[in-house]
């Protein structure tokens, strides 16, 4: 693999999230400094506006929020219940997410990524379910608080869905 230079795919067809589940569209990214890989344009686009509805219940639309080039975040809202999907590409003086919020109760999740744990518990009264993962130099974060409780099984399986969606779509 050629120094310094790490290459993802630029687009690839997933559902965008804020927009109808029926419809397909590529995920436009963009280069990270220094060409050290790419990031998708808009975070919000890697998971569809079903599986968002899944996760809170109820449909949200996407807020984006990019905090640098390689650091990028999408948060959605319905009522007391929040979905917050965050990328960021290891270096640039980075190292990643850390696994678990303190009081939540950890494990180790097999089959997403090279690494990644899964937490749940309840924090700030709400009900929340924590999938931290690396695949290459890419750290995500998938993260859902409910004021009910749902199926933790259902629950792992949406996020961990998700996850492997935007490994997809970055190529990674």
């Amino acid at each position: 693999m050629p120094t310094g230079l790490v290459a993802f795919a630029l687009a690839v067809v997933l559902a965008v999230g804020c927009a109808s589940s029926s419809k397909t569209a590529a995920i436009a990214t963009v280069p990270g400094p220094g060409g050290v890989g790419a990031m998708p344009a808009d975070v919000c686009s890697v998971a569809s506006s079903t599986q968002v509805k899944d996760l809170l219940g109820a449909t949200a639309t996407g807020t984006p929020t990019t905090f640098a080039p390689y650091y990028k975040t999408c948060d959605w809202t319905a009522g007391s219940n929040t979905l917050s999907v965050k990328l960021i590409q290891i270096g640039h003086g980075q190292v990643g997410f850390g696994p678990t919020k303190v009081g939540l109760n950890s494990s180790v999740l097999t089959g997403v990524g090279d690494k990644a744990t899964y937490s749940t518990g309840t924090n700030s009264g709400l009900n929340e379910s924590l999938l931290v993962t690396n695949k290459g130099i890419v750290s995500l974060v998938v993260d859902v608080s409910t004021q009910a409780a749902a199926d933790p099984q259902k629950v792992k399986d949406r996020l961990t869905a998700v996850a492997k969606q935007v490994f997809t779509a970055l190529g990674a």
